[in-house]
């Protein structure tokens, strides 16, 4: 951290000399922004080692659905469920069993009303 710093700070003040010169081009807020790289890191931050410390976040562990073309019941407790054109399978003891079907495609699914056939023809 310390390394950083050195090479930091004096790239930082030479851009703070460059720009003095006219105070509107150089803002308070970056003018603040420098002077707060060059305060001291406290070092109780440093030797509970907090500084660089990430967070991990919790994550609930499920497994997805597989999509397969014809779903199956993999063991006693599986059960079937119908939900938006899909058959479901849903295993409450072993989550790994969750299977959905594929969506059939649209024009496979099309009922035709009024299909009109042409004359037989003689071949």
């Amino acid at each position: 951290m310390d390394a950083l710093r050195k090479i930091v700070i004096p790239v930082c003040s030479n851009l703070q000399q460059l720009f003095m010169f006219s105070p509107a081009v150089f803002p308070v807020t970056v003018s603040r922004t420098f002077s707060a790289l060059s305060m001291r890191i406290p070092q109780t931050l440093i030797a509970q080692n907090q500084l660089l410390t990430p967070t991990v976040p919790t994550l609930v562990p499920s497994c997805g659905f597989k999509v397969v073309g014809k779903p199956m019941k993999r063991c006693k407790d599986c059960y079937k469920v119908v939900r938006q054109e899909r058959v479901h399978i849903i295993c409450k003891t072993k989550p790994r069993h969750k299977q959905m079907s594929m969506k059939k495609d649209e024009d496979k699914t099309w009922i035709l009303t009024s299909a009109t056939m042409g004359p037989k023809r003689p071949w």
